[in-house]
């Protein structure tokens, strides 16, 4: 039996970084059963903060798409979420729709803790994150990697977490897959020493082989 990937690209560019590295990752995933989502295509309403799917084990927002994408997150053996990272985090949309996912668990609140129980008995899933980002140092992704984190071990007993593909200076859309040649014009453009080209883009080649690693090893039974 194929395994069934979802995944989410959480970026409003399509044909950006973060779009281009999971497309890698589902070319390295080939075999699998595989759906793509943009999460700019999804009407995903805020959360009201109502508490009331503590109550009623749903959610009461309607009219939007969140139980369809739920349904799907449910149903699918592995999930890639793959996102720029804006100002330290994951960008406010997809913020938006995980804290929709509020409604999938039952709360319940003690002097000591908050005692969580999920409403689907999720044993166990892959999780891959690809992020994207601008600064040259991995470190500014972490409270963004964090949060994804989070989310898998909310969503399910055993998550099986997916060594994450972090992609580091990169501004441009495209950037990761231009030649040597453009990667100076870019780095021009941004007022970067266009010498970082050659090193550069050795560096994002790596970035497209893990990221199509990455797939293999999501797509594996």
């Amino acid at each position: 039996m194929n395994v069934k990937i979802l995944a989410l690209t959480g970026t409003r560019r399509k044909g950006g970084n973060s779009d281009i590295l999971t497309d890698k990752a589902l070319e390295g995933a080939e075999g699998s059963v595989i759906e793509k989502i943009y999460l700019k295509d999804l009407h995903i309403k805020p959360c009201k903060g109502c508490l009331r799917c503590n109550l009623l084990g749903y959610c009461s927002i309607k009219n939007d798409d969140f139980n369809c994408f739920r349904d799907k997150f449910l149903e699918s053996d592995s999930i890639i979420i793959s996102a720029p990272v804006y100002y330290h985090y994951i960008p406010g949309e997809l913020k938006v729709l995980l804290d929709r996912f509020r409604s999938t668990f039952h709360v319940k609140m003690t002097p000591e803790n908050l005692i969580y129980t999920s409403r689907y008995d999720i044993e166990t899933k892959k999780f891959l994150f690809i992020l994207t980002l601008g600064h040259p140092k991995e470190h500014d992704a972490i409270p963004a990697l964090e949060a994804l984190k989070l989310f898998a071990s909310m969503t399910c007993k055993n998550p099986v977490i997916i060594k994450p593909v972090i992609a580091t200076f990169l501004a441009i859309p495209g950037q990761i897959t231009a030649c040597k040649e453009k990667l100076r014009q870019i780095f021009t453009k941004i007022n970067t020493s266009n010498e970082l080209a050659d090193e550069k883009y050795e560096t994002y080649q790596q970035f497209l082989k893990d990221a199509h690693d990455a797939g293999k090893v999501i797509s594996e039974q």
